[in-house]
């Protein structure tokens, strides 16, 4: 495949390099040459023209949240009645296979219309959601670093695990699914006030041992901070 086409790629914080009008070699999903289009052979080349665009690196987005795609653009004052609001209850939807495939699916194809190209992903506590997410990604080809949440106090019935369960399910996707061409698993204790100490210390054991990724939410608003303090006044931080 060959495109005609301006580029602009940064090359460090400080610089960032534009070319026009080049011609883009790809091959087995890899970009092959970028060359001079007064240098590139036509003969015999089928080259999609794309001079009218600049083409840019796949943007990468670093923290979004797959089971919430369908409340985006809900809104609540407060973290804490926002989740208790709309998010845990459409999180609790992604235990319904054929909706977390829905999900899944648009998601993804959203991701991909708009440039976006590597993610970090949160899914939900639900083990089969987070495997439908990563199948989806394998399926599309996207880098995507997916994660299965962690929660087992502070959380609506419905979606509060056990320690030990939560960890082991979390550690299960990790085998499955970390290092698979382009897909890493991510451990995701939500954040501090749903997580007990037994589950997170289990969880950066692990993830230590085994160098593995953990992302999760840190001091988000005051009132998620002051919980956190009340909750684990013995660390300093």
């Amino acid at each position: 495949m060959h495109i005609r086409t301006n580029i602009i790629t940064p090359l460090s914080k400080t610089e960032t390099l534009y070319r026009k009008d080049v011609v883009i070699t790809i091959k087995d999903g890899l970009i092959k040459s970028i060359t001079d289009s007064y240098e590139f052979d036509f003969t015999n080349s089928t080259v999609a023209n794309k001079l009218h665009l600049i083409t840019i690196p796949g943007l990468i987005d670093t923290h979004v949240h797959l089971s919430q795609w369908r409340i985006r653009g809900k809104y609540k004052n407060d973290l804490l009645e926002w989740l208790n609001t709309y998010t845990f209850k459409e999180e609790l939807k992604s235990f319904q296979s054929a909706y977390a495939k829905e999900v899944s699916e648009d998601f993804f194809a959203n991701l991909i219309k708009n440039g976006t190209t590597t993610a970090l992903i949160y899914v939900s506590i639900s083990k089969e959601a987070t495997d439908i997410a990563f199948e989806e990604a394998d399926r599309r080809g996207i880098r995507a670093l997916i994660g299965k949440v962690n929660m087992d106090i502070n959380s609506p019935d419905y979606l509060m695990e056990d320690s030990t369960k939560s960890l082991e399910e979390s550690i299960e996707l990790c085998e499955k699914w970390d290092n698979k061409r382009n897909l890493n698993f991510v451990f995701t204790p939500r954040f501090a006030p749903v997580c007990s100490e037994k589950l997170m210390r289990g969880i950066g054991d692990y993830a230590q041992k085994h160098s593995k990724y953990i992302q999760t939410h840190l001091s988000e608003n005051k009132n998620e901070i002051a919980m956190v303090k009340e909750m684990y006044p013995q660390y300093k931080s």
